[in-house]
């Protein structure tokens, strides 16, 4: 059998394949096409990916009444889905990062961070109805057959016509076909949450109030971060734009439930379950308190320049600056054997996928509040030039040191090279004390007094920029919206 041939013989086989699996979905009412992930491989991958999901996410949030909160209301949405047979699972996780994630099998995941900003249960179940539509749709399957399929195609164009940059086209052809796909899986699971709610009696305009809540958080995290306006073009994104999704679900709303208001809400309860909840980092992973990163497991802090915004993960702080500038903090634990110059020049190769680009040089020994340091530097050329990367390493004690990468374009090393130097200079220990005065921020449910507004309200939150902004995001406020004497909002306080 020919090259040629045994090919074509292949692709013949593959669409015979798709053809022979085509079953009709319940949840959709359309055929689908899923040769290579059957139901039962789908709650494999969920029960394996699932606990690693969760401890990327800063393990499981430890509130049991709000998390019972949070799988009753699934649970019910669930059993009004077209898999009630399936042992779903809702899982609240503790990270402030703004959202909610699907895993086949069953697995529905959805931060804390995301719960800071929903007004009512009709919201949340609105999230959690999205969710449990990506599973009963079967996306994840879906996508991995097409990404074969696909994938195969690209392949296949490349050995038939010998070209390769034609075949580079097919493929990219492809991708652009799964980002479409993938927005429509989007809409297709805003529906189905819907279809979900409705049948929960929970009020459907929640879902619209949240997609509005989410259009003014993320605004407020790129004014918080700097970054302005997400510009990205609708063609490339992976989810539709936020506004065309409450014009789609508004218009769903209109045609089935002709009288949303006669629903549930559920407004005072989810209030309710909510107040006390951490909001923002939790201490023992690390918290931002302005210009300042102190962690209170780890017992260290350092202050980074003013004009920076810090963001915290479970592994690294990062700090993004005017022109390009930015920063990573990281380390951990070390065996008592490992010299400085071993670590720094183990941290320098892990920046990198094989080899560094260059060595570093200047290699200078440090010391500062009884801690001993070492750093170096190198000058790399980037894309957008040439930058220079230094990296300042600090051993914390025999079992302990951490590290930060500095990163500035070259043209601009002398103007922010001494700030970022006393940002380096500033890492210390906390002592106990200072360790145990560290607090997290927490969500408190007040009531509206006569007299009160969105500007004396937000002042009283215990945050240390953009006050007002959080505030009305929080509490689903619109420009130029004001209070109403006894309206139950949210503010945050330490606590």
């Amino acid at each position: 059998m020919t090259g040629a041939i045994y090919k074509k013989h292949i692709a013949v086989v593959l669409v015979l394949l798709l053809v022979g699996a085509c079953t009709v979905n319940p949840a959709t009412g359309k055929k689908e096409f899923t040769p290579f992930m059957t139901p039962s491989q789908e709650a494999a991958i969920g029960a394996r990916e699932h606990p690693k999901l969760v401890a990327e996410f800063g393990g499981k949030y430890e509130d049991q009444v709000l998390a019972a909160y949070v799988e009753e209301v699934g649970d019910r949405l669930a059993a009004a889905s077209e898999m009630p047979g399936t042992d779903f699972s809702f899982t609240l996780l503790n990270s402030p990062i703004v959202n909610a994630f699907a895993l086949p099998g069953g697995y529905v995941h959805i931060s804390r961070g995301l719960m800071a900003y929903f007004s009512d249960e009709a919201e949340m179940a609105s999230v959690l109805g999205h969710e449990i539509g990506h599973i009963t749709a079967r996306h994840a399957a879906n996508r991995y057959t097409k990404s074969i399929f696909f994938g195969g195609l690209a392949a296949g164009a490349g050995w038939l016509i010998k070209n390769q940059d034609l075949a580079s086209l097919v493929g990219g052809g492809a991708q652009l076909y799964l980002l479409s796909y993938s927005r429509k899986q989007e809409s297709q699971s805003d529906e189905l949450g819907l279809r979900y709610m409705l049948k929960t009696t929970h009020d459907p305009m929640g879902s619209v109030r949240m997609l509005e809540a989410l259009q003014t958080t993320a605004a407020y995290e790129a004014q918080k971060q700097g970054r302005g306006t997400d510009q990205t073009p609708n063609l490339f994104r992976t989810h539709p734009l936020t506004s065309k999704r409450i014009e789609d679900q508004q218009t769903r709303i209109d045609a089935l439930d002709p009288q949303p208001t006669t629903r549930n809400r559920n407004r005072d309860r989810y209030l309710d379950a909510i107040d006390g909840m951490m909001f923002g980092d939790d201490p023992a992973q690390g918290v931002i308190r302005g210009d300042d990163f102190l962690h209170k497991g780890f017992r260290l802090a350092f202050t980074a320049p003013s004009g920076f915004a810090l963001m915290n993960t479970a592994s690294v702080v990062v700090g993004l600056g005017p022109d390009d500038v930015r920063f990573f903090f990281t380390g951990g634990e070390i065996s008592p054997n490992t010299t400085n110059r071993f670590y720094l020049d183990q941290a320098w190769a892990s920046l990198f996928e094989g080899d560094p680009p260059a060595p570093l040089g200047n290699i200078r020994t440090l010391s500062s509040r009884g801690m001993d340091g070492i750093t170096g530097i190198a000058r790399l050329t980037s894309e957008g030039g040439e930058l220079d990367v230094r990296l300042v390493a600090w051993r914390y004690d025999g079992a302990h040191a951490y590290h930060f990468v500095l990163i500035i374009p070259a043209a601009r090393t002398s103007k922010y090279a001494p700030r970022l130097g006393q940002m380096t200079d500033s890492f210390r220990k906390l002592s106990s004390s200072e360790a145990a005065a560290i607090r997290p921020l927490r969500i408190r449910v007040i009531t509206v007094q006569p007299g009160d507004t969105v500007s004396s309200l937000a002042g009283r939150m215990e945050v240390w920029e953009y006050r007002e902004e959080l505030f009305r995001a929080l509490n689903g406020l619109g420009d130029g919206e004001t209070l109403t004497s006894g309206q139950r909002v949210k503010i945050v306080i330490e606590g």
